[in-house]
């Protein structure tokens, strides 16, 4: 039994001998590079972005401001009424139909007025010219005509204005066969007409009767 215990240490012994000075000592495994580029990646930030996450730290981008509505100005209207002969029937309009306007004012213009169609002899040299003519139409049995004294017809004679070109055309074939130089054609003359200029600072609800929109800037 001591023979076993003294072989045992000394079995002992021997393995410890050999591990301290003879078995061969491994090189440690390789150490990774030092980055020299400064490009050094904690584990928490490498992981962090690899599952995608951003830095709450990292500052906001500005958020716009909402543009406010202003709110639009109300258009003005602006009307005319229709035209009158006088200016007395304007202004009796102005007061009865724009009395409410922010502001309103009579008008006046010169406008072309047809009177029909008209049937005349051509104007002559003078006025004793047209006189002789006159004599000579009655002669032939022609009445209801007049030495016209407006330009540019002064010194032609008026045989009748019609309400239709028919009407008119006959008559001076008529003329004509009588043996006289007829001519024919609608007639107009230059009046004074006067109308109501009216704006509102919104149209009206209810326009007066006649009147229509006109621009503002007139």
């Amino acid at each position: 039994m001591r023979a076993l215990f003294i072989l045992a240490l000394l079995s002992n012994v021997v393995l410890f001998a050999y591990l301290q000075w003879i078995s061969p000592v491994g090189d440690p495994p390789p150490q990774p590079p030092y980055p020299g580029d400064g490009s050094l990646v904690l584990l928490d930030e490498e992981t962090q972005e690899a599952a995608g996450q951003v830095d709450d730290t990292a500052p906001a981008a500005p958020v716009e401001p909402e543009a406010q509505s202003v709110p639009q100005a109300p258009v003005a209207a602006c009307y005319r009424s229709p035209a009158y002969d006088s200016e007395q029937a304007a202004r009796a309009a102005m007061a009865r139909d724009a009395g409410d306007a922010l502001r309103s004012e009579v008008r006046q213009e010169t406008v072309n007025v047809d009177l029909g169609y008209w049937v005349y002899l051509g104007p002559g040299d003078s006025r004793e010219a047209a006189e002789e003519r006159l004599a000579a139409l009655a002669e032939a049995g022609v009445e209801d005509v007049v030495v016209v004294t407006e330009a540019p017809y002064t010194n032609a004679i008026s045989l009748g204005v019609f309400s239709n070109p028919e009407r008119a055309e006959r008559h001076r074939e008529d003329i004509e066969a009588l043996g006289f130089d007829a001519e024919s054609g609608p007639r107009q003359r230059r009046e004074d007409r006067y109308y109501v200029f009216a704006e509102w600072a919104r149209p009206p609800s209810v326009r007066p009767s006649g009147w229509r929109a006109v621009d503002c800037h007139r």
